[in-house]
């Protein structure tokens, strides 16, 4: 059995998660102002300890590596690669959309994640159900806000993402067939991203432990 762990901190919210090849997984979730400064460590030691494991018995770290928060990209890659490190793990870097479109069924035809940024932009991913799952279509990219829905493909599309619940309105007007998650969008998801982590590293898909960065997508990092 394979197992990965998954760290998230692309935004205020500070997950950490497992995911295995034969088993369940496992995650725990904190919300707050500091909370990958301050939680991060406890969050991991707790899902290991929960499951029994210990950063030597597991398989590989994944890493959300953005685009989001400047500091807490830094601070999520910054403690996984001291695990991996002192562990002799590999290291996953898993784009923080790929992960979040994970949180819905691919039942709709497309979805659309939108992250909230502060220049008067979102970051945006786009997708398309291909049997059940979610397929990328192009790549990630920064838009102004009004332009959001701009070049999406026809017909209904799943909208996600801090950004998508920030602009719900104005994504409603530009795309009245716009479609959302049933009740509370969800935040992203360790144990999402420790899933693509899993399978990009079944892949042979590991990153440089030594060069990997974030992904911020801007000249100036997005969110703070």
């Amino acid at each position: 059995m394979t197992v990965v762990l998954g760290i998230e901190t692309a935004t205020p919210v500070c997950s950490v998660g497992l995911a295995r090849t034969d088993g369940p997984d496992a995650e725990i979730s904190v919300e707050a102002a500091n909370a990958a400064a301050e939680r991060l460590p406890d969050c991991v030691h707790s899902v290991l300890s929960a499951a029994g494991l210990t950063p030597a018995s597991l398989d590989g770290v994944a890493v959300s590596i953005g685009p989001g928060s400047y500091t807490g990209l830094r601070i999520g890659l910054s403690f996984a690669k001291g695990l991996c490190f002192a562990a002799g793990k590999p290291i996953v870097a898993v784009p923080t959309m790929d992960a979040w479109v994970r949180l819905a069924p691919a039942v709709q035809p497309a979805a659309c994640v939108l992250m909230h940024s502060r220049k008067g932009e979102v970051f945006r991913a786009v997708y398309r159900a291909v049997s059940g799952r979610w397929e990328k279509l192009g790549g990630f990219e920064a838009v102004p806000v009004e332009g959001l829905a701009g070049g999406l493909p026809a017909g209904p599309v799943l909208f996600l993402g801090d950004g998508s619940l920030k602009h719900r309105e104005a994504i409603t007007r530009m795309r009245p067939d716009a479609r959302f998650p049933e009740g509370a969008d969800p935040n992203p998801s360790g144990a999402k991203v420790a899933e693509v982590g899993l399978e990009i590293l079944a892949a042979g898909g590991a990153a440089d432990l030594d060069a990997l960065s974030p992904m911020y997508l801007q000249n100036f990092q997005g969110m703070p």
